[in-house]
């Protein structure tokens, strides 16, 4: 089966867009991941196909340094349409040409989202105090020194 080429389903709906394939992960060898964050690209190249999205994420997290806890993969979808789950495997997951697809390798294209330790506002501490704005009692806000 080439990438690109549309298959069908058990009721004989297409369960592959133009240019993504859904190719068994017996039959693939590799994938190239290619993960978008902020302006920077990166290729991982050449992944397991039994690599799972929480591993990719590992992965992912040790190459753009930011903490596994605030990284997010976004735009990963299975074959039947719906959002990657963390024990998904590359090769359930809908893939599609990239920019990146080296060797005629299938590609796997991504957007990290998340935010370096370096970047990260501190967590609040005990004694700060939230003002509520849509408090009409004057009383419950601190007074404000001019």
């Amino acid at each position: 089966m080439a990438i690109g080429e549309p298959t069908h389903g058990a009721h004989g709906h297409s369960v592959a867009r133009r240019g993504e394939s859904t190719m068994a992960e017996s039959e693939m060898v590799a994938i190239d991941v290619e993960c978008r964050w902020g302006s920077n690209v990166f290729v991982l190249p050449s992944c397991d196909p039994a690599l799972t999205v929480a591993e990719l994420r590992e992965v992912a997290s040790e190459e753009i340094l930011v903490p596994l806890t605030r990284l997010k993969l976004i735009g990963l979808k299975t074959c039947s349409g719906r959002l990657a789950k963390d024990g998904d495997t590359l090769g359930s997951l809908r893939l599609a040409r990239g920019a990146g697809a080296r060797d005629g390798l299938p590609t796997l294209a991504c957007i990290c989202m998340g935010t370096v330790d370096a970047h990260a506002l501190p967590p609040p501490t005990a004694d700060a105090h939230v003002r509520d704005d849509l408090d009409d009692d004057a009383s419950v806000a601190p007074p404000v020194d001019v």
